[in-house]
């Protein structure tokens, strides 16, 4: 399973693909192409050897600069959910193989907000939770038949 820096990178590839560069990529987020490149592949550490981590402040910032949504860069979005056919039983079982941690998880996303927020939502959790809510609600509307709620006069 890749790490947040890990997507955030891969990410981060994807915006400089959309810019048709480094440089471009670079100028778009108010960096220099050095720190853009260092950012991009992880520069490791001088002083430990691990490659540096991209902070939730630095990325909310490419973020804005990038014109994405609060929590883009932290959805891995190498996944396709629209591609996802399952039925609806394979959907159930595949929920109740999952650790019952993972289903907190999934039960936070579909909570319907009566509940208060566990106490390992941050404000980060918040943003990538918002971000699945929009594409579970994007990918509904293009994948079910039934017909949207009319509106009450």
């Amino acid at each position: 399973m890749k790490d947040i820096d890990e997507i955030r990178r891969e990410n981060l590839r994807a915006i400089e693909n959309e810019c048709g560069g480094p440089a471009v990529a670079a100028s778009l987020l108010d960096m220099s192409p050095a720190q853009f490149i260092n950012l991009r592949n992880g520069a490791k550490d001088s002083k430990t050897g691990k490659p540096r981590g991209m902070r939730k402040g630095t990325a909310r910032r490419i973020e804005s600069a990038a014109k994405k949504p609060a929590g883009w860069l932290d959805i891995d979005h190498s996944i396709d959910i629209q591609s996802d056919n399952s039925s609806p039983s394979d959907i159930t079982s595949r929920y109740n193989a999952l650790p019952s941690s993972k289903q907190e998880i999934v039960n936070y996303i579909l909570k319907n907000g009566s509940s208060p927020d566990p106490e390992w939502v941050d404000a980060d959790a918040r943003a990538y939770m918002d971000s699945l809510n929009a594409k579970a609600q994007a990918w509904l509307e293009n994948n079910t038949r039934i017909p949207p709620k009319k509106a009450r006069a």
